[in-house]
This record gives C-alpha cells, sequence and structure tokens, in this order.
C-alpha cells in the first residue's frame, strides 16, 4: 500500500500553501514543511497556527535558505527526519516547492509508484552528462564556496577568481557517484534511511558538500546514485518543469491545462501567481478518481522546438513584425536614390519644400532623423534592416503621413527589392552622379580600402574599380522591375528634369523647373 509524505519548501504566501497543505492532506497524504526563516515571522506564525493539531502536517525548525548553498539542502535534510519518525508507515516521500501545483490524479500517481518500486530522481552524469550549459562546471565542486552568489556576488566572484588564481581543486570523497540533475524527486522510504545511515557514517561527505555551489542540484543526486542500483531507479524528475540555458524557469498560464496535463509527470512548476483558474482545474484533477489516461507527451521536447524556433521568426507563424509589414496602396513612397548622400538629402530636402511631403533622409543607413520612438527599432540599424517595409510603415504611422520621401544609396539593392514587394505605391528616382577624385579617395578611406601613401597608379587602378562597382549598382536598379523607376541623368536639360518630378510626383512640372536649374544633383 503506498503512502506519499510530501516534503513541501516554501518561502511565501502562506495563504497558498495552506492551500496546498490542504488538498495534498486531502488525499490520504501527510506533510512535512519547511517555512524559510527569511520569511515574515506572521507568515510563519498563520502556517504554524493553522497545522499545530492537524495529525497528518508536521513542520520543522526553520532556515535561512538562500539560493545555490547549503541551506536548503539542510533543511530538506530536517523535514526528511522528522517524515521519517512521524510517518512510520509513509512508504515515499514526494520533494516539492511551494510553486508547484499538480497535473494528475493523486490515484494515478499511487499507482505509477506501487508499479515501478523504483526511486524517481534525475542522476545525470556530473561530469559528461551535459546537464550543466552555462555558467561554472567542475569549478562547482573544486572550489570553496563560501558566499551566496546572489547575496554577496562581489565576495562570490573574487573568491572565484582568487581560487582559479591558486589553483585550488578540491577532491570528491572516495566511492561516490557524482551526479546531478533537478532538485525535485520522489524517493523510497527505504533509500531515504539508507542515505541517513550512509551520512552518519561518512560525515566528510557532507562536510565536502556543504562548500559545494548549488548542491540541491547534486547532492541527492549522488547519494542516490552511489547507493542504489540503475535498475531500481528512473533517471527523470517525476515533476515536469523546464529551465533556460540561464536557469530561468518556464512558467504556464490559464491556457496550458491541456498542455500540463498530457505530460508524464504528476506535478509541474512553475504556475503563473495569477493563473488562478488552471490552478482550481488542476486541484480537481488531482483529488478526483483516476483519470485513466494513458497518453502522454513530451513537454520538454514540445517547449525547446517552439523557443528556439521563435528565435528565427517563425513561432507558430509570421510575428506581428512580419505580418504586419506590407504597406498598403493608401499609403505612397519616394525613394531618391544617390550614391552620394549629401546629393540625395538635399534634393530630397528641396523636393519636400515644394511637395509638402516629409523627407526623412537615409534611414536605413543613417541615425539622428525624426524617426519617433518605434519601441527603439530606430536606435539599431540591424532592426531597421531586418524588414524595411514594416519598418517604414511604422514610422509613417506614427508620424501619421500617407506620403513619405526617403533617401537610398545605391547598394541597398536588398532594401529596394523588398520595398517594392511589400509596398502597393512605391516610386523611385535615381540621380546620376559625378564622382571627383577626392570623392573616390574619400570612399576609399571610409570602406577601408585606400592604401597609405599608395602610388598614382594603385589610385588610379582602385578609382576605376569603384567607379566600376557604381556602375553595376546603377545597371542592377535598373533590372528589378520596379514599376514607377525614373532616373535623372546628367545629359537631362532642366526641363527634361522636371517633367520627370513632374510625372512622378503628379504635380505640374513648372512647379520643379527653378528647383531642378539652381540645384546640382550630380555633385
Amino acid at each position: 500500500m503506498v503512502k506519499i509524505c510530501y516534503l513541501l519548501l516554501c518561502h511565501k504566501q502562506p495563504k497558498q500553501i495552506i492551500e496546498q497543505i490542504e488538498y495534498l492532506v486531502e488525499t490520504g497524504a501527510c506533510v512535512v514543511y519547511h517555512m524559510d526563516k527569511n520569511a515574515a515571522k506572521a507568515d510563519r506564525k498563520v502556517l504554524h497556527d493553522e497545522f499545530s493539531e492537524n495529525p497528518n502536517v508536521e513542520t520543522v525548525e526553520s532556515v535561512k535558505a538562500g539560493w545555490g548553498d547549503w541551506s536548503l539542502v539542510k533543511a530538506t535534510l530536517r523535514m526528511i527526519s522528522k517524515g521519517l519518525d512521524s510517518f512510520t508507515d509513509a512508504t515515499h516521500f514526494y520533494y516539492l516547492s511551494g510553486d508547484c501545483v499538480p497535473i494528475q490524479s493523486h490515484e494515478d500517481l499511487q499507482t505509477h509508484l506501487a508499479q515501478t518500486r523504483s526511486d524517481q530522481i534525475e542522476t545525470a552524469d556530473f561530469y559528461h552528462g551535459n546537464w550543466i550549459k552555462t555558467g561554472p562546471h567542475i569549478e562547482r565542486l573544486q572550489f570553496y564556496h563560501y558566499f551566496n552568489e546572489r547575496k554577496r556576488k562581489w565576495f562570490f566572484y573574487r573568491s572565484y577568481d582568487a581560487q582559479r588564481l591558486l589553483g585550488i581543486d578540491r577532491k570528491p570523497p572516495d566511492g561516490l557517484t557524482l551526479s546531478i540533475g533537478s532538485q525535485w524527486w520522489c524517493l523510497r522510504r527505504k533509500t531515504l534511511e539508507r542515505i541517513l545511515l550512509f551520512l552518519a557514517a561518512r560525515p566528510e561527505i557532507t562536510r565536502f558538500f556543504k562548500r559545494c555551489w548549488i548542491p540541491d542540484e547534486i547532492f541527492f543526486q549522488t547519494m542516490v546514485a552511489t547507493i542504489v542500483p540503475e535498475s531500481d531507479r528512473i533517471s527523470k524528475p517525476p515533476t515536469f518543469l523546464r529551465f533556460s540555458d540561464y536557469g530561468l524557469p518556464t512558467v504556464f498560464y490559464d491556457d496550458h491545462y491541456d498542455f500540463l496535463t498530457s505530460q508524464n509527470s504528476f506535478f509541474a512548476r512553475k504556475i503563473s501567481e495569477n493563473s488562478k483558474k488552471v490552478k482550481k482545474r488542476l486541484i480537481k484533477r488531482f483529488v478526483s478518481k483516476s483519470t485513466g489516461d494513458t497518453i502522454y507527451s513530451n513537454g520538454v521536447e514540445t517547449i525547446n522546438f517552439t523557443t528556439y524556433t521563435g528565435r528565427e521568426g517563425m513561432r507558430f507563424g509570421d510575428n506581428i513584425w512580419k505580418k504586419f509589414g506590407r504597406i498598403e496602396e493608401d499609403k505612397r513612397v519616394f525613394v531618391i536614390v544617390s550614391k552620394k548622400w549629401h546629393v540625395g538629402h538635399r534634393v530630397g530636402s528641396s523636393i519636400s519644400e515644394i511637395t509638402n511631403i516629409p523627407y526623412v533622409g537615409y534611414i536605413y543607413d543613417e541615425s539622428g532623423h525624426d524617426m519617433h520612438d518605434l519601441g527603439n527599432f530606430q536606435n539599431h540599424q540591424s532592426k531597421r534592416l531586418q524588414n524595411p517595409a514594416a519598418f517604414l510603415r511604422m514610422m509613417m504611422e506614427a508620424r501619421q503621413l500617407n506620403q513619405i520621401i526617403i533617401g537610398l544609396d545605391s547598394s541597398r539593392l536588398s532594401q529596394l527589392e523588398y520595398l517594392r514587394e511589400h509596398c502597393d505605391d512605391l516610386r523611385v528616382i535615381e540621380l546620376e552622379n559625378e564622382f571627383s577624385e577626392e570623392y573616390l579617395d574619400g570612399h576609399a578611406d571610409r570602406a577601408g580600402l585606400m592604401v597609405a601613401k599608395g602610388s598614382s597608379v594603385q589610385r588610379n587602378t582602385l578609382h576605376k574599380a569603384i567607379i566600376q562597382t557604381f556602375k553595376q549598382e546603377s545597371r542592377r536598379l535598373g533590372t528589378i522591375g520596379i514599376a514607377r523607376y525614373e532616373k535623372l541623368r546628367e545629359w537631362h536639360s532642366s526641363k527634361m528634369r522636371a517633367e520627370i518630378l513632374g510625372k512622378v510626383f503628379e504635380r505640374d512640372s513648372d512647379d520643379f523647373v527653378n528647383m531642378v536649374r539652381q540645384l546640382d544633383i550630380r555633385d
């Protein structure tokens, strides 16, 4: 007959803990809880008063628990000793936190424990199990850890650096199968009794682990792997959880009920404090009869897949950045293409004065233009280039514009092609520039091409190659299929240039005559 004693580690929210203990005991189980000594004295008193006369609930002397240090193991050992002494009929001890919520029926859990007759605790090989993804590894055991990493960070890392320089290399006690894994487990009574006897016979083990870092992920895992044959243990936590490589837990919400109850686990952490609906449904499922469900899914792999897919912008389909990246037909975009940015600025600003259409500059290359606050996208060129049309649409909507003029370097053909595909009314004017030797020298210098004190032959060769590159960009620009594309050429008369501008901007060409006469569009 299986009887479970839950070992409950908690540090806050006494009302939530009271509810948790009540539904655990309702199923015929017993509970030993530890309330962190860092918690308010009033909170600890609320719990004590609530269960002081309940024969199925015990508590232990509080420890000031600190993340990553021995105090968590110390509190757990106290609960184990209390549970073994107080509940002599308990066959299994399930270690939980106050953030854990059941996801299966208690009957299904009892059936599982009766059938498997095994300890269930993750026991990956400490050295070669690839369990630790980031941060210190061997140093967790190798160095002496006297300072709490979160409370005394400076001292922790100065001690760490000093020991690394000194070549400190602590050796674990002999005969241990060093293992690591989730700190949430379910162990049989006889296993815990053997662990306590083993520790009493070998006090050097406790002394060693007291100075390890994050021992709650190593201590019990190593004890079980050392004294329990592999055939009598399941190296998988009975509680469903998933942490990022940086130790941040996945948090579940009200819409995760079906996902959670499909897992081959019996509790889950971490449920959002605000997700009261899913907690209520899960507790009702826990205290009920067996559900008979036998189909389970691999939730960790599912979360990993959707998480890492999401990083590439494909999570569950297009993200909003891409979904709303089209500039519809009610908005018109004019592009001034000029290799010489100062010429592009000059022409764009002059056209803006005549047409009252705002000119915003080379927005895919330059910063400092009036782009408004666009969720920080305006401050990072890589983000602006990620989806040129979406960024431009955001800018137009932020400024409530239906028309806009931008500048574009002739090398930005991929951005122009993207605008062509995602903008219903795109109009492009390319300016034919002239390039003096002074300009070519400056361009070569900006591109890191100019050889210091190079010979005239080297300089001329480099200039020719640069000009050829500019011409190639211009040729490609005329072949990418922009429906409304015009080019203001060197040999065009002022009248012809004015007519081209009038055609593009749908205005009388006379509006532009004075501008093109007074404005040098080449240099």
